[in-house]
């Protein structure tokens, strides 16, 4: 996949209250583009939860970056 189809959004800052909304502004612009997504949250557990309540609102397969780096959610907008 070229990077042209990799959509981010890095949480990296962002309050904790602000979340929940930019992952939803994020999914909305990227909806059925046929893509691949990351948000990256770091390693935040409160964001990681806000990040995978968010993403449980859509009908979308996502998950958790690997043992090696899991501070991010990877996505396919189908």
């Amino acid at each position: 996949m070229s990077n042209n189809n990799l959509h981010e959004l890095d949480l990296h800052g962002v309050a904790h209250d602000e979340v929940e909304s930019l992952c939803h502004k994020f999914m909305s612009k990227h909806w059925c583009s046929q893509d691949e997504g990351h948000i990256i949250t770091g390693n935040s557990l409160i964001m990681k939860e806000i990040v995978t309540n968010a993403l449980k609102q859509y009908d979308i397969r996502f998950e958790e970056g690997q043992l090696n780096n899991a501070g991010y959610y990877r996505m396919w907008f189908e």
